[in-house]
């Protein structure tokens, strides 16, 4: 077993913390970049409908008030779900739908917070539709322009998103960097190292402990954020000794996948009661459900 060394010079070592540093700016960008707009775009909704409606511009002070509540409604869930993160930005692509899911909660819970404080009826009810309306738009257009400065700066190597380490066979290596092409989705292998195969699921291959301990010792120098133990589910007793030697390595621990998860788009991990599986499918859409998204899909495709 031969562990895949990348050698790096003082000046890589610098450009790669560089790389992490602007990854960081990035995300407190996009935050700021929604935050900002969602207060901005309070502001000049309600200014604009007083002007048209009450000919003045009204109390400058409510609007802040009202898009710093909404400003933090929308990103807080955000936050929580890790969606600032600049991989969200390059590889998800049903962000339209869900950013006005999360729009919609928002405003949910501001008119909620509303009835329940009794201060609904000092804020004038067309200005924040007017405000609601326009920021399904405005939420879209600020995440795509985040998005494209994202890609170009990790296009120029300003921004990598995640450092990945990988660690199995030389088969199941190679194959994973085929099929699913990394750099593609803006991740950064900064590391690779290779262990004996297996003969069959219950077999523990001769030198698999060194291997593992030079791995390790590499992976500790490279700082990955993320350690990919890339070999067959069924290799259970190889794929335990790996995570017990990579648990001293200061990052989050992945089991690649395996071919049948190919087939579809969102697997997730769920328990149902004590029982842990892979969610592959959900059911149809109900009727209502249906119903919704078809109005949505005409509205969008009306504007």
């Amino acid at each position: 077993m031969a562990v895949i060394q990348q050698s790096r010079s003082s000046l890589g070592v610098q450009l790669s913390r560089r790389a992490t540093f602007f990854r960081r700016l990035y995300s407190l960008l996009a935050v700021a970049a929604d935050a900002a707009a969602i207060v901005l775009l309070s502001v000049a909704t309600g200014a604009l409908y007083h002007q048209l409606v009450y000919d003045g511009p009204g109390v400058l002070l409510d609007y802040i008030q009202i898009g710093v509540l909404v400003a933090w409604l929308y990103i807080l869930p955000k936050i929580l779900r890790r969606e600032y993160e600049v991989t969200h930005y390059i590889n998800f692509k049903d962000y339209p739908t869900h950013s006005i899911h999360i729009w919609n909660l928002a405003f949910a819970c501001l008119v909620a917070l509303g009835f329940l404080t009794k201060t609904g009826q000092a804020y004038s009810r067309g200005w924040i539709v007017m405000f609601y309306g326009s920021g399904m738009a405005m939420i879209v257009v600020v995440h795509a322009l985040m998005a494209r400065s994202i890609k170009a700066g990790y296009r120029n190597g300003m921004v990598a998103t995640r450092r990945l380490f990988l660690v199995g066979p030389v088969s199941n290596v190679r194959e994973f960097m085929r099929k699913y092409r990394p750099e593609d989705a803006g991740l950064e292998v900064v590391g690779t190292a290779f262990l004996p195969e297996a003969q069959n699921s219950t077999d523990i291959p001769q030198g698999l402990h060194s291997s593992l301990q030079d791995a390790v010792a590499y992976a500790r120098l490279q700082r990955p954020d993320d350690v990919f133990i890339i070999m067959p589910w069924s290799h259970q007793q190889v794929i335990n000794h790996c995570i017990e030697a990579f648990m001293t390595v200061p990052a989050s621990i992945h089991l690649g996948p395996e071919q049948i998860l190919d087939r579809f788009d969102h697997v997730t991990i769920e328990k149902v009661g004590s029982v842990a599986s892979l969610h592959l499918l959900r059911p149809p859409l109900s009727l209502t459900a249906t119903l919704s998204k078809r109005t949505f899909d005409i509205a969008v495709a009306s504007i």
